[in-house]
């Protein structure tokens, strides 16, 4: 679902921070959330005019039960209306990340040399 409770992007926020390093602030987040529990995270955003699935992360203790899945499905049905493209960065290695990307058709494009130096795999999307 898309995340609008102050309460629960906060949440989201300090998930990033804790779990993958990053502070993701300027973003469109989504969640999921069990009993006003959240579970997993994960976000978009536009970079110079090119839609972006950016972080995605599940608690520890609910991995293993589709929720990265169900964030990629419903993070993909928001952009429908938005873009024709959509792009994924994955850092290789990933490969529970990796496999759920190619899952839902998304194909290798490119590798990409980040800001920090660090090296990710561009996946790309055509939604129509």
């Amino acid at each position: 679902m898309l995340l609008n409770k102050k309460s629960h992007i906060n949440e989201v926020l300090d998930l990033y921070k804790n779990i993958l390093g990053e502070d993701i602030t300027s973003s469109t987040h989504f969640g999921i959330l069990e009993n006003d529990i959240l579970k997993a995270a994960g976000s978009v955003k536009c970079y110079s005019g090119h839609w972006y699935l950016r972080c995605c992360v599940v608690k520890p203790e609910y991995r293993g039960t589709g929720l990265q899945k169900k964030l990629i499905k419903e993070r993909l049905e928001y952009l429908a209306k938005k873009t024709d493209v959509v792009r994924v960065s994955v850092y290789p290695g990933n490969n529970y990340s990796l496999k759920n990307i190619e899952d839902v058709g998304f194909q290798f494009e490119k590798d990409k040399k980040l800001k920090n130096g660090k090296i990710v795999q561009v996946y790309k999307k055509e939604l129509k």
